[in-house]
């Protein structure tokens, strides 16, 4: 069994990266995509899980999530829009990400994730 580490541990072993993270503490939902081969309808029947949103980069994110994701897995992350952002007819952020790695962090699990699809991001 793998060493537990807590959030702030991993995310300064997680530091050597080409673009800066920003920390955050935004709720998030999330879910495995089924079959990554084919992009259309590929979540359709999933059950949304609930995580947070521990950093984000121009590269990649940082989940923490309540079950381990595993290295190679698609998922699609939803960051839903502030309560006044939702007000102005914000959407929020749909991504498709890969995971790279995951960690247990006491009783929640990080895992850095790669963005895959980053056409709506910005």
């Amino acid at each position: 069994m793998a060493a537990k580490m807590t959030t702030d541990a991993l995310l300064r072993k997680c530091e050597k990266r080409g673009s800066p993270r920003v920390r955050t503490d935004v709720p998030i939902k999330y879910r495995v995509m089924r079959r990554p081969e084919s992009r259309a309808g590929l979540c359709r029947g999933e059950t949304y899980q609930h995580g947070r949103l521990a950093d984000i980069s121009a590269s990649g994110m940082c989940l923490e999530v309540p079950d381990q994701l595993r290295a190679g897995q698609t998922v699609e992350v939803y960051v839903p829009p502030t309560s006044n952002g939702a007000a102005n007819g914000a959407q929020g952020l749909l991504s498709i990400v890969s995971v790279v790695r995951a960690q247990q962090s006491l009783d929640q699990w990080l895992a850095g994730v790669r963005f895959e699809d980053r056409s709506n991001l910005f």
